[in-house]
């Protein structure tokens, strides 16, 4: 029963209905912290929220003995101590929510992380994400994971779903690569998306990126997120591939294309941003490349030569230098962010690809101008 099931008239019968709703409504019985933030002066890449615990993750400059995290929580719920305590995180702080009927409580582990990342990635670690397909992590200490990189897995998910009814269990466009250069390491693989999927996105390209992906179904080239804070000038990506393509490249509803046959993508983007919330889209099509002036928070890029996007099936080498956009120089004080993005369809952006297509790549290393001095 609620209110505006009825056109009331008076103020007592207004009163009277008003005061039985209330009784009758039940009480919120959720108990969770939705969102988590601190001044964006301090944040170095997204906050993560999971089940029982939050992580900040921040830059050098973060007061950390005196950090005041502020919260929003589910419908009714209250949290102790309360939001924007003034707290010292030089370790994980515990904070309890209690949901709005006061029967359940949850408590949440919530630390803050100051890390300046690596810059080589071996992808030995990785965990499973709801019960079926993974993620990869950095570790910064025995107890805390640093997520740095995403996949498009879970757009691919929720496109299996609407076309089987069921969770796709056995096959994603980013997977463990088992036999690795060295250890494990990743395998992205182009796959059709099913029926549901064939009028939108016919083909899924298997991808892995520096940043994040918020699924967004209505505008699925929206959903990636690439970039991370950077802090020192990259000079140089290297790492290795191997490379297999498809039978037979196809492109979707007469996306212009000069492809004949399918190919990967290596590259990177280093650009300036004004805050955490800045990030580089799947859709920007390297214009910056020829037009500068089209995206002036571009410092400067690397992006494997087409004469290098070789078939083979040895672990191969690459090394991409950094070509910097009309002589740009990072500035005192600004925030910068570095994108870098593999695909096993180099235009799996327009849903142009071939089936079957498989890269893995590797011991991936960014080199710095501060590392290479």
């Amino acid at each position: 029963m609620t209110i505006r099931n009825f056109i009331l008239t008076g103020t007592a019968m207004i009163s009277l209905v008003f005061s039985s709703c209330i009784k009758d409504e039940a009480l919120n019985t959720e108990a969770d912290i939705e969102t988590a933030t601190i001044s964006k002066d301090y944040v170095k890449l997204s906050t993560r929220i999971e089940n029982e615990y939050v992580n900040f993750y921040v830059n050098t400059k973060a007061p950390i003995t005196a950090l005041a995290p502020e919260f929003t929580l589910t419908e009714g719920a209250t949290i102790e101590p309360k939001s924007g305590t003034v707290r010292d995180f030089t370790n994980p702080q515990l904070y309890t929510v209690t949901s709005q009927n006061g029967t359940y409580k949850k408590t949440y582990t919530v630390s803050v992380i100051v890390s300046e990342f690596a810059t080589k990635y071996s992808f030995e670690n990785t965990t499973v994400k709801s019960n079926y397909y993974y993620e990869w992590y950095e570790q910064s200490d025995e107890n805390n994971k640093i997520y740095l990189w995403a996949t498009a897995n879970d757009g691919f998910n929720l496109s299996y779903l609407f076309a089987s009814g069921k969770p796709n269990k056995d096959n994603f466009v980013t997977t463990i690569e088992p036999n690795g250069k060295e250890g494990q390491g990743v395998k992205m693989q182009t796959l059709v998306t099913g029926k549901t999927g064939a009028s939108v996105a016919p083909i899924a390209a298997g991808n892995l990126f520096l940043g994040k992906f918020v699924t967004n179904i209505a505008k699925p080239l929206e959903s990636p997120r690439f970039g991370i804070s950077w802090a020192n000038e990259p000079v140089k990506l290297t790492g290795y591939y191997k490379y297999k393509a498809g039978e037979e490249f196809k492109s979707h509803k007469g996306n212009p294309t000069e492809l004949t046959k399918d190919t990967f993508d290596a590259y990177a983007v280093f650009f300036k941003v004004e805050d955490d919330n800045d990030f580089l889209k799947a859709t920007h099509n390297f214009d910056f490349v020829t037009n500068p002036e089209s995206d002036t928070r571009i410092i400067s890029y690397a992006r494997i030569k087409p004469q290098d996007r070789k078939e083979t099936s040895d672990w191969t080498y690459f090394e991409i230098p950094f070509i910097k956009l009309n002589g740009r120089k990072m500035e005192p004080n600004a925030k910068y962010k570095l994108a870098v993005v593999f695909s096993s369809s180099i235009e799996g952006d327009k849903y142009n690809g071939a089936i079957g297509s498989v890269l893995s790549i590797d011991e991936v290393e960014v080199i710095t101008e501060k590392q290479s001095k």
